[in-house]
């Protein structure tokens, strides 16, 4: 399914074609779809990688970065993070970069798999605590990847107003 007017099409085909050419190793391997959100589109790959695929050349921008620091992210917190274990390269067929990484078995946060919210709310907090205690390990911010995710919002003081309403109304809909 397409979401964006200039998004570069991604199939089974595709991704098998720049496994051949950049890891042949892996060509052989099963692929499967394995989701797909509004900026990046994901084939398993065996039993343990996953492909992950930019939409959009917008999109591609933060793959450099991923692959960058999440490895750097993965030692200083507690829980599992996506590993990157291959800089998939530009090709005529798909002009973007892409990444493939170890997979790690869970399931999306949703009132089918979250048995308890409290608890769930707990070990999410205690993550966010992990990552803003982190240094900033020599980031600078350079450019307006993921505008207006992170970095201080006290420049942007119209966004509260405007969002928290929305925030509310879904932790008070999936609250206990």
């Amino acid at each position: 399914m397409t979401l964006h007017h200039h998004e570069v099409p991604i199939d089974r085909a595709l991704v098998r074609s720049l496994l051949e050419a950049q890891r042949p190793e892996w060509a052989g391997l099963p692929l499967s779809p394995a989701g797909a959100g509004t900026d990046h589109i994901m084939y398993r790959l065996g039993d343990d990688l996953v492909a992950r695929l930019p939409r959009t050349a917008d999109n591609a921008r933060s793959v450099h970065k991923e692959q960058e620091w999440l490895p750097r992210l993965a030692p200083r917190l507690a829980c599992p993070i996506p590993e990157p274990v291959h800089a998939g390269t530009p090709t005529d067929a798909f002009p973007l970069p892409w990444s493939v990484y170890r997979w790690f078995d869970g399931d999306e946060a949703g009132p089918d798999t979250v048995r308890d919210w409290t608890a769930f709310g707990a070990d999410l907090a205690a993550v966010v605590r992990e990552l803003h205690g982190i240094g900033l390990m020599g980031a600078t911010r350079t450019d307006d990847l993921n505008r207006p995710h992170g970095g201080d919002s006290h420049g942007r003081p119209q966004l509260v107003p405007r969002r928290l309403p929305a925030a509310v109304r879904r932790v008070v809909r999936h609250a206990p």
